[in-house]
């Protein structure tokens, strides 16, 4: 105890269990001494604003990480979809660049239905060009996460976004070190500006 504060940790395992999971999260955040010796029912009431709190985590870039984490391992693919000028959606058409990326989707999996291969798992981030008065901002493309089901190649994954621009990708290194450039937690969290499905 510094300062009439204690520290309290709470945990968010990526996995079913602590003996499983291959990476954890910890926040640890001060209760003040009042707030420690409180009665049972104010600490079910911090308990409760703690439960809100993990709501809005999941919301949060965190809950991306957390998510990526939970579901990619060393080797899955991490791909970015960029569009050409000749294919690139007017700015601030998202809905059709939510389209392109919702049709690349079932491109690739009927290359794997035709190849006999798993559908992959995918967490995608889609940043969009918008407008700033007449300026438009930056150019509409896709983050996405991908698992590397046996028989899925690169080219496979090149072929399904087919002649609207370019796929950059690489293999993901170890979800464990979040130092790596290419760990499925920081492909999740160099792109938490934009909206995540999967």
């Amino acid at each position: 105890m510094t300062g009439g504060f204690r520290v309290r940790e709470q945990k968010f395992i990526c996995g079913m269990n602590y003996a499983t999971a291959p990476s954890m999260q910890v926040d640890f955040f001060e209760v003040t001494e009042q707030q420690h010796k409180a009665s049972t029912r104010k600490k079910k009431e911090l308990a409760t604003s703690i439960a809100k709190e993990s709501y809005n985590l999941r919301k949060s870039g965190r809950y991306l990480e957390l998510l990526a984490n939970r579901n990619f391992r060393p080797g899955d693919y991490s791909v970015t979809y960029t569009y050409n000028e000749e294919h690139h959606p007017a700015p601030g058409d998202l809905q059709r660049a939510d389209r392109d990326f919702s049709n690349a989707i079932k491109a690739l999996y009927r290359i794997c239905d035709k190849n006999g291969i798993e559908h992959p798992k995918w967490i995608v981030v889609s940043e969009y060009c918008t407008m700033d008065g007449d300026k438009p901002l930056g150019r509409h493309h896709h983050h996405v996460i991908m698992s590397h089901p046996a028989g899925l190649t690169r080219e496979m994954v090149e072929k399904a976004w087919g002649k609207r621009g370019a796929s950059h990708w690489s293999l993901t290194t170890t979800a464990l070190n979040p130092s790596q450039s290419t760990s499925p937690r920081t492909c999740a969290a160099n792109v938490t500006g934009g909206r995540a499905a999967g």
